[in-house]
């Protein structure tokens, strides 16, 4: 179980669990679920992997009291949900190993030969937020 101890001291009585999977894996189990669903809160998929659970019929309608406050892009009714971000897509490099002139900056820099072996990248398959920043053609170095 991971909670902050502030959010277990104020509700005592919920069991927050939660299961580290990529979005389509939560899409097949939520399908395999469907009789008999064991999750109460999916966070976290790109727009469509959502579309599609929703016209499988596979959500619970359900509007929080906040989306108001976010701009339209963001509050989608078709799914149900509402985006509470935007995903930056961004590099980071060690920069007691490499200068700031030398760090990538952009994805052809990555294809560079002198990067080969020497970047690490989630397995984007399993992955809407990694499909998305795969596709993405902005990138910022942190």
């Amino acid at each position: 179980m991971i909670s902050s101890p502030a959010y277990k001291e104020r509700y005592t009585g919920v069991d927050v669990q939660f299961l580290d999977m990529g979005s389509r894996e939560i899409l097949e189990r939520v399908r395999v679920e469907r009789n008999r669903p064991q999750a109460d809160l999916w966070w976290g998929a790109a727009h469509t992997t959502f579309q599609t659970a929703a016209e499988e019929n596979l959500l619970t309608p359900f509007r929080s009291s906040w989306p108001t406050a976010c701009p339209p892009l963001l509050a989608t009714e078709k799914t149900s949900g509402t985006a509470p971000m935007r995903p930056l897509k961004s590099s980071s490099y060690n920069s007691e190993a490499v200068r700031a002139e030398d760090a990538p900056h952009d994805w052809d820099d990555v294809l560079d030969s002198k990067w080969r072996d020497k970047v690490l990248i989630r397995n984007p398959n399993p992955s809407d937020t990694m499909r998305v920043i795969f596709g993405g053609n902005d990138w910022k170095v942190l």
